[in-house]
This record gives C-alpha cells, sequence and structure tokens, in this order.
C-alpha cells in the first residue's frame, strides 16, 4: 500500500475478535494488535528476512519479531534495536463493524 489514503475493512466484530488480526488491505496483509484499548497496525512480513509477525511479541507500543528479534515500534515503525530497518505501520480506526486503515508515513 503505497499511498495513505483510508482503506475499510468490513464485518470485523472487535468483541470476539482473536488478536492479531490479519487483513488485507490495498493489496498488503496487515496484522492488527490490541495494545491497551489502541489499535496498532504492521505489516505482517519482516522487512528483515520476511519471517511472519504474527506469532511476534508485543511489548507496550513495540512488536518483536519471532525470527532475529528486531523490534519495532507500532507508531513509527522504526526498528529499534537494529538501524537502518523500517516497518510499515498502519493507523487503524474502528467504527461498529468496520474497521479502517492507512499507512503512517
Amino acid at each position: 500500500m503505497a499511498d495513505s489514503q483510508w482503506h475499510s475493512i468490513e464485518g470485523v466484530d472487535l468483541q470476539t475478535a482473536s488478536f492479531p488480526l490479519t487483513v488485507e488491505a490495498g493489496g498488503e496483509e496487515i496484522l492488527i494488535f490490541k495494545v491497551g484499548q489502541k489499535l496498532c497496525g504492521i505489516q505482517r512480513i519482516c522487512p528483515h528476512q520476511e519471517a511472519d509477525l504474527e506469532t511476534g511479541k508485543v511489548m507496550g507500543e513495540m512488536l518483536k519479531c519471532p525470527h532475529h528479534g528486531y523490534i519495532f515500534h507500532f507508531i513509527t515503525g522504526k526498528c529499534l534495536n537494529f538501524t537502518g530497518v523500517h516497518a510499515d505501520v498502519y493507523e487503524v480506526v474502528s467504527e461498529g463493524n468496520l474497521l479502517r486503515v492507512r499507512r503512517r508515513d
């Protein structure tokens, strides 16, 4: 998803949803995590060596890759323990059974 426009995902019941949710928007697979009361989105595949981040460990506002331990910030996408690595992250808004996502710049 190269643009930062909003994409809608219908039929998501957050009351019964199991996190992380895997959704597709703009041709990209995105993982949605619930961090406290906030929804955060990040690309599903690690930018380092293409590991699946779905089983990564949530550490506050960060996600640790299960493969090599790269730690990404949900808001900035910046890798906190290795320089030069960045993940695409997404704003996520819930409106009833509708999720809206857009890539953060």
